[in-house]
Formats: structure tokens, C-alpha cells, sequence
């Protein structure tokens, strides 16, 4: 829109401010050329003739001209500047809204973070809790598990035992059809320190043939003999002296004899009755010298001191 050859910069390449003193100044230049060309004008009409004056006045039309093109420049660059200042408030409005966005995105971000810190705080009391529950879960399993093994234990020992039982029993019943063979396990049982069971097994064959004539011939003074061994072998020499003394009376003409007197004064000696023991071992050696008994009641006399 300028004069012939003239080139209008291009007004968005530069700022708000450089526009604006780029417009006032195209503003003063046209005042300029309407001073100029109007005094241009009256001094040609005052003293040029008429081939000047013509001259004159084509100067004046460009200049007016180009008046026109600055006038129209400068009506454009105000436009602009205008556009431009209200697309700077919209740009600061829009920065003031991204700003309290912003400030607003903080802020909700900061609760979700303070929620996401509480989620992860009652996660670690839930899984600390889960943790002593499983710890006291294991405990309680390892205790139960313990307990389960001891009375599964106790169970099978019991069961073993019963089995022991049975065919104890069943040994004994076997036992009672054949006394000697009965005495003589007694006997084992007494030496394999088994007393308890030995007495079992002899009172239940004295009981099996308690009205049997034989067994009381053949067995009998035996059987209550082992029955005095089993106390003496237990330590209760008390009770065994009682057994032994039933013996000797019971039974006077039995080959056990000789050895329930021996035993009998082995039990006072034991019961610290020195004495009475010396009366038995000598009664031993006095009724029964040959008989094998006399030879340890000899040998406890010597060492008693009699």
C-alpha cells in the first residue's frame, strides 16, 4: 500500500512496543509532509510561474499520496497492536487459569499423595499384623504339632504296651498249664530285675492251683519262697522277711528252707536287727550244715562279727 518501489516491513516480526513507536513515528512523518507540502504549495503560488507551479503541484500529489499509504500503514499497525494487546490479555488470562490449574493440580496431587502415604502406612500395619498373626499361627501349629507327636507317642507306647500285655498275657496263660516251667521264668524275671512282674506271675499260679493237692506237694513252698525273693530283690525286706517266715513255717520239710532261714537273716541284717540276724544264720549252720545255704550264713556270721 506504500509508494512505487517501497516495501512495508512485515508488521508480525515485530513486538507490541516496536510497532507501537514505529506507528507514532510514521504518525509524525505524515504531519511532516502535510507542513512541508503545504508550504511548499503557498511559496510556489507566490513566487513560481506557471511551469513550476505545475511542477510543484505533481510533488504535491505524490507527496499526499504517500500520505495516504502511511495513513493507511499506520490505521493497520494500530489494528494490529490492538489485536495484539487483546490476544496478550487473553494470553494472561489463560496463564492466570494454567497458573491456579496448576496450583489446584498441586494441591490435589499433594492429597493424593497424602492418601497414597496413609494407604501404604495402613498396608504396612496390615501386613505387620498379618505377620504376627502368621508368626502366632506358626507357633500355635508348632506347638499343636508337638503335642499332636507326644500323644501320638503316648498313644503307641500305650498300644505297645498293651500288646506287651496281650501276649504277656497270653504267655502267662501258657505259663500257668506248666508250674515248673512258671517258677523258672519267675526266677528269670526276679534276676532280670522284674520283680513286680515275677510276683504277678507266681501270685497267679499259687491262685490258678490254690485247691490242687499236687501243686501244693510239688510247687507251692517254691512259689512262696520267689514270692519273698521278689520283695528282697525290690528292697521292701520287711515284707520279704514275712514271706521267708511263712516258708519256714508252712513248709519245714522243703529243700527252700535252709534259704529262707539265710534270707531271713540277710533281712534283719538289712533292717540293721544284728542280733536276730546272727540267731538265723546260726540256725542254719546248726539244722542245715550241709546244705548250700550254710556256707553263706558261715560267711556272714564271720563278717557280722559272731
Amino acid at each position: 500500500m506504500g509508494g512505487p518501489g517501497r516495501q512495508r516491513p512485515s508488521v508480525g516480526s515485530e513486538g507490541g512496543c516496536g510497532r507501537a513507536r514505529r506507528a507514532a513515528g510514521v504518525a509524525g512523518r505524515a504531519g511532516l509532509l502535510i507542513s512541508v507540502g503545504s508550504c511548499g504549495l503557498m511559496s510556489a503560488c507566490a513566487h513560481y510561474g506557471k511551469t513550476e507551479g505545475e511542477a510543484l503541484e505533481s510533488r504535491v500529489y505524490a507527496l499526499e499520496t504517500r500520505l495516504e499509504a502511511v495513513q493507511a500503514d499506520l490505521t493497520e499497525l494500530r489494528e494490529l497492536q490492538s489485536n495484539q494487546g487483546e490476544q496478550l490479555d487473553a494470553i494472561a488470562k489463560d496463564v492466570g487459569t494454567l497458573n491456579m490449574a496448576a496450583r489446584r493440580n498441586d494441591a490435589d496431587f499433594g492429597v493424593q499423595l497424602d492418601e497414597l502415604l496413609q494407604d501404604v502406612a495402613r498396608l504396612k500395619g496390615t501386613t505387620a499384623t498379618l505377620e504376627s498373626r502368621v508368626s502366632s499361627l506358626e507357633s500355635s501349629t508348632t506347638q499343636a504339632q508337638e503335642e499332636l507327636d507326644l500323644k501320638l507317642e503316648d498313644l503307641e507306647k500305650r498300644r505297645d504296651g498293651e500288646r506287651s500285655e496281650a501276649e504277656a498275657g497270653r504267655r502267662r496263660e501258657s505259663l500257668l498249664q506248666d508250674p515248673d516251667r512258671a517258677l523258672d521264668e519267675a526266677r528269670k524275671l526276679i534276676d532280670g530285675g522284674e520283680p513286680e512282674r515275677a510276683r504277678k506271675l507266681v501270685r497267679a499260679l499259687m491262685l490258678e492251683y490254690e485247691k490242687d493237692r499236687g501243686f501244693a506237694e510239688r510247687f507251692e513252698p517254691r512259689a512262696q519262697f520267689l514270692v519273698g525273693e521278689t520283695y528282697f530283690e525290690a528292697g521292701q525286706f520287711q515284707q520279704a522277711a514275712a514271706e521267708f517266715n511263712q516258708v519256714r513255717k508252712a513248709y519245714p520239710g522243703s529243700v527252700v528252707v535252709p534259704t529262707a532261714y539265710l534270707r531271713l537273716g540277710q533281712c534283719f541284717e538289712r533292717l540293721n536287727l544284728i542280733e536276730d540276724a546272727k540267731l538265723f544264720y546260726k540256725t542254719v549252720l546248726k539244722q542245715f550244715p550241709r546244705a548250700p545255704a550254710a556256707r553263706q550264713a558261715r560267711a556272714r556270721l564271720k563278717e557280722i562279727g559272731a
